[in-house]
């Protein structure tokens, strides 16, 4: 009928204040809850460490024949204990990393870093990997003009596990491609491959932490924590940038790692 109606809602300033002091108490004790969290899962991977090098170590002294010389099933037997030694460390590596990101702990050192040696020292850590699991690995020439501002070592983080993941989920013969691009103030590092891909009902799932997806590789050894995608994506938030997906199942998948380029870059403090 066209008459304006106003509805008031009236507490009592006693009562607003309980209200108040209790989203006051709830926010405390789940700040309390997320700092415990992050402290025991950092003392966790520390105290994993120990142990697990020890066991590293020694199963490298046995796999070069410190002790006298093995049979080929002992040898194999070795390169599996190594194998599981990597996946295992790599995993504690990834749930000390989260910890820190979760705390606010860690610290970025942000400098101009051209994308063609970040793309290099990527490709190296990786190109072996690649040739043993029967993959073609493949990096697009970048600019030597491209830059972004970043913290060079969070940025590996980020390429190896992006690189890390896409291996992880082609199948031999399988190509991963790598190409770089710079859009006005922004550069678009692209890791593309032609793996089992994502399913769309899930693609929105996969930055979340510890999630496993319906698609694991065979090999449990080749299993993570699901941790990977969730702090490469929490790290280039970090560095003004941003982690995205696209994915169409059974041809592939295309991780974006965006960042600002050095021109447009302004160093904060």
């Amino acid at each position: 009928d066209g008459r304006a109606v106003n509805d008031c809602v009236f507490v009592r300033m006693l009562q607003r204040h309980a209200f108040e002091d209790q989203l006051i108490e709830a926010r405390r004790l789940a700040e309390e809850a997320n700092a415990a969290k992050a402290k025991f899962l950092s003392m966790m991977s520390h105290d994993l460490r120990t142990p697990l090098t020890t066991i590293s170590g020694y199963a490298s002294l046995v796999a070069h024949e410190q002790f006298g010389p093995l049979t080929e099933d002992q040898r194999d037997a070795m390169q599996q204990i190594q194998d599981a030694g990597t996946e295992l460390l790599r995993m504690i590596n990834d749930i000390l990393a989260f910890a820190q990101v979760e705390s606010g702990r860690f610290t970025l050192r942000a400098a101009e870093v051209t994308v063609r040696s970040a793309l290099t020292r990527a490709e190296t850590l990786v190109r072996l990997r690649a040739e043993e699991a029967g993959l073609t690995l493949d990096f697009a020439d970048c600019d030597d003009s491209i830059a972004v501002y970043a913290d060079p070592d969070r940025l590996q983080q980020i390429l190896l596990n992006l690189l890390t993941n896409a291996l992880k989920f082609t199948m031999p013969g399988g190509r991963v491609s790598v190409v770089c691009e710079q859009v006005d103030e922004r550069v678009r590092i692209r890791v593309r491959d032609t793996g089992i891909g994502i399913p769309h009902d899930q693609l929105d799932r996969v930055f979340d932490p510890f999630v496993q997806l319906e698609q694991q590789p065979e090999d449990p050894t080749q299993r993570g924590v699901g941790l990977g995608l969730a702090i490469s994506r929490d790290l280039a938030r970090a560095m003004d940038g941003e982690l995205t997906a696209e994915s169409t199942p059974g041809e592939g998948s295309v991780f974006t790692v965006e960042l600002p380029a050095v021109m447009a870059a302004v160093p904060s403090g």
